[in-house]
């Protein structure tokens, strides 16, 4: 399931369902302890490790959800543990300064990972009609896989999908590692938010000089071979396979053709939309990677080389 919430996973959204029909909607500002009831009031316990003999195993912990014993990963003794209790407690100070809302809260893989959404009171309108919300996204893990991650982003994440599209899209991410004093690392990441809505206005001012930029038909291709160049290529199978990317972009991009959204900020998000939806299994997933980078990458050269367009 490509939305990874499945089995004992519990998902609560505000006011509007997530796209997979999944979860409980609750109507009006959801509270904390409204979130974490409907979503994840479970905590990590750490349990020793022990051989076939009966003799344990130094330098390993088993970390295991409460409500179900299931195991939800190995990790070393320096591994500290972020309850989600603890995560709400990094939002709630957020919320309760009335700055913003819990948007939405879920588990994934059976409780080895956790979100939770706050949203902030301001809108954003690139173009007219296109509205964007502000969110700060919080993310865990419990399967000693990754770091606890803030960010801001204006993508409503509501399972694995769009998780990894906020992830791709974000310029800023603050990681913070499952060593030493969690809880206070999280209390000094709370001041650099601050910086988050100038941020967030500097990003829209940018986009809207994009949207004044024209760019034509022509001049959208030359522009996706710098992002995308066939100069990259290694051979035939990768010029094909780079060809094929550069025409499912011009394609997304010929439907604003002769409309005033024929414009630089269209066309990138014609590059970005290909790139956070692309098809393939595994293998075609590896060579994207390889032969360009992560899909964060591109999009960064997408958005840079936009932005050399209008600084012309």
């Amino acid at each position: 399931m490509s939305h990874e919430i499945e089995g004992t996973d519990q998902a609560v959204y505000a006011n509007e369902p997530a796209w997979h029909g999944l979860g409980t909607v609750v109507r009006g500002a959801m509270t904390s302890a409204q979130a974490l009831g409907m979503s994840g009031d479970w905590e990590v316990v750490q349990e020793d490790l022990y051989l076939q003999d009966g003799s344990a195993l130094s330098g390993h912990k088993a970390n295991i959800r409460s409500d179900t014993r299931e195991v939800l990963g190995v990790v070393s003794d320096r591994y500290r543990v972020l309850q989600n209790s603890e995560s709400f407690k990094f939002t709630d100070a957020l919320v309760e300064e009335g700055s913003m809302r819990y948007e939405a809260a879920f588990t994934m893989r059976r409780g080895k990972r956790m979100a939770i959404l706050a949203r902030m009171p301001q809108t954003d309108e690139v173009t007219p009609g296109d509205v964007q919300h502000r969110y700060i996204l919080l993310l865990n893990s419990h399967d000693g896989t990754g770091a606890i991650q803030v960010l801001p982003t204006s993508v409503r994440v509501v399972c694995a999908n769009t998780r990894r599209l906020a992830l791709n899209q974000a310029t800023e991410v603050l990681s913070i590692t499952h060593v030493g004093d969690v809880t206070a690392k999280l209390t000094e990441a709370r001041t650099v938010l601050g910086l988050v809505s100038s941020q967030f206005d500097a990003d829209i001012n940018q986009a809207k000089l994009l949207r004044e930029y024209p760019l034509p038909q022509h001049e959208f291709a030359r522009y996706v071979d710098r992002v995308i160049s066939v100069d990259d290529a290694s051979g035939p199978r990768a010029l094909k396979r780079i060809g094929r990317l550069q025409t499912e972009m011009t394609s997304r991009y010929a439907m604003t053709a002769g409309t005033k959204h024929e414009n630089a900020w269209m066309g990138f998000n014609a590059v970005t939309n290909v790139v956070n939806h692309k098809q393939g299994g595994q293998r075609e997933s590896r060579f994207n990677s390889l032969m360009f980078g992560s899909d964060r990458k591109i999009q960064d050269d997408a958005w840079s080389e936009a932005l050399e367009l209008v600084s012309r």
